[in-house]
């Protein structure tokens, strides 16, 4: 699927899975080589504003829905055109042709994201992207399941065996003992992109 199309689908789905948030919602850009970056390489991770984002995702859709062929036929200078507004929402200054758009992730979650622990850099240079750029925004409540202790006191049956007696033996003590049971609470849900460039 190409960069156009994909940054119009910015707020579907939510991807599961065991790696980062940034790794489960990343898609490449087609076409794009992902060369890992020197663990040395400093990787500049920085905020854009989500109205601007916004703005360009829906403009960007505009184009591609008006136009009478498909992205991948679009001229180079018309690709570039589409590119050059991204950036321009991204508050990028580079001259858009020395920037590469090496590909965005894109998600929704209950959790709290921290884009500056270190992972989302060092995802950026596993793919080979020395920026990433991203944008988040409330979208409202969402149910989600969480694990919450329960704390009881009380006689419990205890079952043994009885070596002397040769036979299993029943007797009851008091307890104190803490049981997690899942519950559904209502937390608050952020959508998040962020786009992973390089220069060229």
């Amino acid at each position: 699927m190409s960069m156009l199309k994909v940054t119009a689908l910015v707020f579907l789905g939510v991807l599961g899975g065991c790696a980062s948030v940034w790794e489960r919602g990343f898609e490449a850009r087609a076409g794009v080589v992902r060369k890992p970056l020197d663990d040395e390489v400093a990787v500049e991770i920085r905020q854009a504003p989500w109205a601007r984002v916004e703005q360009a995702l829906v403009e960007l859709s505009e184009m591609w829905e008006q136009s009478d062929e498909p992205y991948e036929q679009w001229p180079e200078e018309r690709k570039r055109e589409a590119d050059a507004k991204l950036l321009r929402a991204l508050q990028v200054t580079d001259p858009p042709e020395s920037v590469e758009i090496v590909g965005r992730s894109s998600f929704k979650t209950t959790d709290r994201i921290r884009p500056h622990d270190g992972r989302l850099a060092r995802f950026a240079r596993q793919i080979g992207a020395d920026r990433a750029i991203w944008a988040s925004r409330y979208v409202g409540k969402s149910d989600r399941v969480e694990s919450r202790p329960v704390h009881s006191t009380g006689y419990r049956r205890v079952t043994y065996y009885d070596r002397r007696a040769d036979k299993y033996r029943t007797r009851y003590e008091y307890d104190d003992w803490t049981t997690y049971v899942p519950v559904v609470v209502s937390a608050d849900e952020t959508a998040w992109v962020v786009y992973f460039l390089r220069r060229r």
